[in-house]
């Protein structure tokens, strides 16, 4: 978490979008990482696929949609 606050504190960086990755399971750790740190969104450890990183990313248009 720390690191991504010091990304998001420096305009050099700061526009870079961070996701989480974490195997802490507490709620308020997740909602902290995305006001305080400025995640922009956090996959429990537990809960990691590629499918569902890429299907996060579509849905936060940081990748397209792919059309059949």
């Amino acid at each position: 978490m720390q690191i991504c606050y010091i990304l998001k504190q420096d305009p050099r960086t700061s526009h870079i979008p961070v996701v989480m990755l974490t195997s802490q399971p507490r709620e308020e750790w997740r909602e902290e990482s995305k006001e305080t740190a400025g995640a922009l969104e956090f996959i429990p450890k537990d809960a990691f696929t590629e499918i569902v990183l890429l299907e996060l990313l579509r849905k936060l248009k940081i990748i397209p949609e792919i059309s059949s």
